[in-house]
């Protein structure tokens, strides 16, 4: 009798172990899993997040599409593009939710919430945009903002018209660009 007990408690400490070792390896897969992800993958966890960018500037809306370098991004009066490179922070609100309307949706992963990842840079993204001219709103790292129309988009730079006159802004150096829907949205 006394060695069937010691067998049983022997097979429960076994069978203990191996429940331990399975979830120490479940746990570690995890980790792994989750030290490959990018800025951009992460933010598909959720629809609405509010983000502080380099230069001070900060935008609150509900996410679009997630794309190469950057996320698209749609308050009620205006369509953000923000350079994934000058996302400071990013802090979730409220619960998951599905892309909104006057984003085209292309092809890409979608999340659970109707989020897209795609492929499309920030260059070719202005670039699509710089067709109709748009008037946008230039958010620069060093905490400046520039207002002008998009007339053209280089390898590495965007020029801008308006009041100004003609001002050339480097690609890397803007935190985001801000368009008005009206005057010609951003491409999905």
């Amino acid at each position: 009798m006394r060695f069937d007990d010691l067998f049983a408690d022997l097979e429960a400490y076994a069978a203990a172990q191996a429940q331990r070792e399975l979830w120490d390896e479940a746990q570690e897969l995890t980790r792994a899993e989750r030290g490959r992800l990018e800025l951009g993958d992460r933010l598909l966890a959720h629809a609405r997040w509010r983000l502080r960018l380099a230069g001070g500037h900060a935008c609150a809306g509900t996410l679009a599409r997630v794309e190469a370098d950057c996320v698209l991004v749609a308050t009620p009066a205006q369509q953000w593009c923000v350079r994934l490179g000058a996302v400071r922070a990013a802090i979730a609100e409220g619960p998951e939710g599905a892309a909104p309307h006057g984003f085209p949706q292309g092809t890409g992963a979608e999340s659970g919430n109707g989020v897209e990842r795609g492929g499309l840079s920030l260059r070719a993204a202005l670039r699509r945009a710089s067709r109709h001219r748009p008037l946008v709103k230039a958010l620069v790292d060093d905490g400046s903002t520039h207002a002008a129309r998009l007339v053209q988009v280089g390898q590495d730079h965007a020029e801008l018209r308006g009041d100004e006159g003609t001002v050339l802004l480097a690609l890397a150096g803007v935190s985001a660009w801000i368009l008005d829907p009206l005057t010609g949205g951003l491409p999905g």
